[in-house]
């Protein structure tokens, strides 16, 4: 079953800007410990820092129906995270569905077998 939220509160820029020079391990603690990603979670093209609203996606292994559908969700700014949970037998996404969150906006994008992070730029 896909349940979709198809418009959530964004954080404005002011907030954002706040958690800029902030280490991501002080925000995890703050947030009682939760919110950080696998440390095997490599940046596919830049180590470049970055804020921004996340857009989630939980989705079955195997199964990019629902990235798709988030592309039509997906803001300037955001930050998606898809996840598979613990499933790292393969990708969920390639490099077509990759290549369209690009085009939403320059994305800065983490790509492992259970989780893609994509980060597109504000217009």
């Amino acid at each position: 079953m896909i349940t979709l939220r198809p418009s959530f509160e964004r954080l404005g820029v002011e907030v954002l800007r706040r958690f800029e020079n902030i280490p991501t391990a002080d925000i995890v603690d703050a947030m009682g410990g939760s919110g950080a990603i696998d440390y095997r979670i490599g940046s596919l093209f830049s180590a470049n820092a970055f804020v921004g609203s996340a857009l989630t996606v939980q989705t079955p292994p195997n199964d990019n129906l629902s990235p798709f559908i988030a592309l039509d969700l997906v803001h300037p700014g955001d930050v998606v995270m898809i996840s598979t949970r613990d499933f790292t037998a393969g990708a969920t996404i390639g490099d077509t569905l990759l290549a369209f969150y690009q085009r939403r906006g320059d994305a800065e994008s983490s790509l492992s077998s259970s989780m893609v992070l994509c980060e597109t730029s504000p217009a």
